[in-house]
C-alpha cells in the first residue's frame, strides 16, 4: 500500500507502508470501519472532543489513563492482561470472570459482539 503526496510545490513523495507493518494494523483497527473501531463502544470519547475537552494528544492520555484506571475499562484491562498471559486451559476460566463482572444484559451483548467482530476480521 502507499500514497502520494504533492506538496505546494509541486514535489511528488510516495509514502510505501508494507502489509505487515504494525502501524497500518493500528490504523485498520483503530478505523471506523473496523467493527471495534467505530463509536458504538468508545466510552464517551466522541462527547469529551466534541465539547472541547480533549484537544491534545496530552488530554487524550490523561482520558485514557482515567478510563482505564477509575472507569469502566478497567476491568477491561485487567481481563485483557489475563487472558494474553494465560494458557489455554486458562482462558475459558478468564473467559466466564469475564461475563460476570459485565453490570448488565446490554454490556455483555456489547461485549459478545465486540469480541464476535473482532475475531471475525481478524481471523
Amino acid at each position: 500500500m502507499y500514497t502520494k503526496t504533492v506538496t505546494t510545490t509541486g514535489t511528488i513523495t510516495d509514502t510505501r507502508i508494507r502489509m505487515t507493518d504494525p502501524l497500518l494494523h493500528l490504523v485498520q483497527w483503530m478505523s471506523p470501519s473496523f467493527p471495534i473501531g467505530a463509536f458504538a463502544y468508545s466510552s464517551g470519547l466522541e462527547t469529551e472532543i466534541a465539547a472541547n475537552r480533549i484537544k491534545t494528544a496530552a488530554h487524550l492520555e490523561a482520558w485514557l489513563n482515567d478510563v482505564c484506571t477509575y472507569g469502566a475499562a478497567q476491568s477491561d484491562v485487567v481481563l485483557l492482561n489475563a487472558g494474553y498471559t494465560a494458557s489455554n486451559d486458562d482462558r475459558l476460566n478468564i473467559d466466564a470472570i469475564a461475563r460476570a463482572f459485565c453490570p448488565s444484559t446490554e454490556r455483555l451483548k456489547e461485549t459478545d459482539l465486540q469480541g464476535a467482530a473482532f475475531c471475525d476480521t481478524v481471523n
